[in-house]
């Protein structure tokens, strides 16, 4: 904490998909960056606020902030995909699963956006890593669909996001490594910017 860095432990689960979906792409397409960029932020703005620990974006960061996650953790822009304007996940290859590292879903979105996006996920998965696809477990909507695809499910827990806070002594009194309901958000004053997935 003294360098004002905090690691915040996100739970995934890893899903074993047992059967190719026949169902039609539907309304999933993969996401225009700049043409996207309003109802991207919309999804995210309003998934993440019931969320403990989520970044605050600001529109600068929306311009530019694929280009980064290129780099790293090596996000595959053709497996970054939207459903209508109500759903949308983005994802990497790295590693012995396709992993989700960004999910969300605007409330009360609707139910069959959420599964056109995970059956199209689901194909990736099975076409490209044996049917292994990795979720934060915070994503409830996709977990719920990707279950009743799943023959095995198995934990992936991990520390890999962190967080930089322009006011390090905003943190004071916060438990970092704490996530889900309940965990206490970091007081105001602490400004964070993302270095990771989740």
């Amino acid at each position: 904490r003294r360098t004002g860095y905090e690691c915040w432990e996100r739970r995934g689960i890893i899903f074993t998909l047992k059967d190719m979906p026949n169902s039609p792409p539907g309304t999933v397409r993969k996401i225009d960056f700049s043409g996207d960029q309003s109802s991207l932020r919309e999804i995210y703005n309003s998934w993440t606020e019931r969320l403990p620990a989520f970044p605050v974006r600001l529109p600068e960061f929306w311009l530019h902030h694929h280009e980064w996650t290129a780099l790293y953790p090596g996000e595959d822009h053709s497996l970054a995909l939207i459903a209508g304007k109500s759903a949308y996940a983005r994802c990497t290859l790295q590693g012995d699963a396709l992993r989700v590292i960004e999910f969300g879903c605007l409330p009360g979105a609707a139910t069959e956006e959420v599964r056109e996006l995970a059956d199209a996920l689901a194909r990736e998965a099975i076409n490209r890593k044996g049917g292994r696809i990795r979720i934060p477990a915070v994503c409830t909507e996709l977990r719920a669909v990707l279950e009743s695809r799943s023959q095995k499910e198995e934990p992936a827990n991990n520390l890999s996001l962190m967080f930089r806070s322009a006011d390090p002594a905003g943190l004071e009194g916060t438990s970092g490594g704490q996530s889900g309901p309940g965990a206490p958000f970091p007081p105001p004053g602490a400004h964070f910017w993302e270095t990771d997935g989740w």
